[in-house]
């Protein structure tokens, strides 16, 4: 019951900040991913009493369109290329985004769609070994990117500190 409570005080910690998170269900626990303006944190509860802590952190920069290739050949299971029609896009409309969408199928690389609503975009979050990259499609049609990094290895819960001091000594340095 203790872990329960560890993990609500920490979602209350990050309603009270307005720090974006969501929840998952991860096989033999929950998944927290908590998204921040400089990391991605994927925060794993499992149900032995273990907290995983894996942290992404964004390179800085934003990307086009030109990198599209670069995670159908690095991630792609057998396409090594992103469909042509959507290489070399200025602008996108909505029938390139869902042939954007069953590249990533088809390519078997796995990712989540989640809607902005602060500047109304749709986020396409893929999942990469030791990378996050976030391709926003935005609602004047432009396509930008922003990688995350693996920031070093995976954390397990530090003894006799808890998830909100580890959490601020990372946001704030």
């Amino acid at each position: 019951m203790d872990r329960l409570n560890e993990v609500n005080a920490f979602l209350g910690f990050l309603d009270e900040g307005k720090i974006l998170y969501e929840l998952s269900n991860q096989g033999m626990g929950i998944l927290v991913e908590v998204y921040t303006e400089k990391h991605i944190w994927e925060i794993q509860y499992t149900i032995y009493g273990d907290i995983e802590i894996e942290i992404f952190k964004s390179d800085g920069q934003t990307y086009g369109i030109s990198q599209i290739d670069d995670l159908f050949r690095d991630y792609g299971e057998h396409i090594r290329r992103a469909p042509v029609s959507i290489r070399n896009l200025e602008k996108y409309t909505r029938e390139e985004l869902f042939e954007f969408l069953r590249g990533l199928d088809e390519a078997k690389i796995f990712y989540k769609l989640r809607r902005d609503k602060t500047d109304e975009s749709i986020l396409v979050q893929v999942v990469n070994p030791g990378q996050r990259w976030q391709i926003k499609y935005t609602s004047d049609g432009s396509i930008e990117i922003e990688k995350f990094a693996r920031d070093g290895d995976i954390m397990w819960e530090r003894k006799n500190s808890s998830l909100v001091v580890i959490f601020s000594e990372k946001e704030l340095s």
